[in-house]
């Protein structure tokens, strides 16, 4: 399932690029610490550096903020987060992997396996990749081989829940509401604010009840 980013998550991040003028003084360990400041100002001035500057290794301490109070402040944390999720330093690789993920939008499946497959042998441990392969694979209605990506998405990052949604929406397809419930709420564990699988599992448990899902 393509990850889409809401409008209004994309808005709170325009918005609050009025602070970029000051972010970008920040060091990464400056904006870390910014992250646990108790005004709302200063965690967005974190989270706009690090979307930055942050490595993936900083990805725990910004998911909490997905938890926030301030609307803002969770918005730039989911946008931060996939920011690091999709970036790729390498500088053969990422034009590769950006080539997959047009590929998939531009409905060209097989070749985006194709394309995809090559970033995952040069760099087997970019979860995104598998996220991605994962995707085209939906799209070709393959859902076993989506799942087995998927999976593969997990062992690298096991706090996707992006991927955890997508693995969701495959069960549901399939008519598993149990399998469909139980990764919608392990995505929501991670992220509250997902609010289609928000209101799908809300929906499953008052079908069938929330003791019997």
């Amino acid at each position: 399932m393509p990850k889409i980013i809401s409008l209004f998550i994309a808005l709170m991040f325009l918005l609050s690029n009025s602070f970029a003028g000051k972010w970008d003084l920040l060091s990464r360990d400056d904006a870390i610490a910014a992250l646990k400041s108790p005004y709302a100002q200063e965690r967005r001035k974190g989270l706009g550096r690090l979307a930055e500057v942050g490595r993936l290794q900083d990805v725990p301490l910004m998911l909490k903020l997905l938890w926030d109070d301030d609307q803002f402040v969770r918005g730039m944390a989911e946008q931060a987060v996939w920011g690091l999720w999709l970036r790729m330093d390498d500088p053969v690789v990422n034009p590769l992997f950006q080539v997959g993920m047009q590929q998939i939008r531009h409905d060209n499946l097989e070749e985006a396996v194709k394309t995809l497959n090559k970033v995952i042998i040069a760099k087997p441990e970019f979860a995104e990749a598998w996220n991605r392969l994962g995707d085209a694979y939906v799209h070709l209605g393959d859902y076993e081989t989506a799942l087995r990506n998927y999976a593969q998405a997990l062992e690298f990052n096991p706090y996707h829940f992006g991927v955890m949604e997508s693995c969701g929406v495959i069960w549901l397809e399939r008519q598993d509401f149990k399998k469909a419930a139980n990764w919608f709420r392990q995505a929501l564990q991670i992220n509250p604010n997902l609010v289609a699988s928000g209101m799908t599992l809300r929906k499953i448990e008052e079908e069938f009840g929330k003791d019997n899902i």
